[in-house]
C-alpha cells in the first residue's frame, strides 16, 4: 500500500481549488457573469475571479453571502 503525507499547504491548495470550482460551477448554473456575483455579493471582478481560480478562499462572512444568492 502506497502511503503519502500531505501538508497544510497542500491540503490548502486542495480545498481552495474545490471552493472556487464550486463557485463557479454555481454562478454557470445561475448564468450569471462574475461582474453579476460580484455585485450581488458588493465584491470585486477580481475577488470572485481569484476565489474560482483559488488563489484564495472567501472568509466566512462572504461564504454566507454566496450560499444566500446561490441559494444553498
Amino acid at each position: 500500500m502506497l502511503r503519502f503525507k500531505l501538508d497544510s499547504g497542500v491540503i490548502a491548495l486542495i480545498l481552495f481549488n474545490m471552493i472556487g470550482e464550486k463557485i463557479r460551477y454555481l454562478r454557470d448554473s445561475k448564468d450569471w457573469t462574475i461582474r453579476e456575483l460580484a455585485e450581488k455579493i458588493g465584491l470585486s471582478n477580481a475577488m470572485i475571479t481569484n476565489f474560482e481560480k483559488g488563489n484564495s478562499t472567501p472568509k466566512p462572512k462572504i461564504l454566507q453571502k454566496l450560499a444566500e444568492v446561490f441559494e444553498v
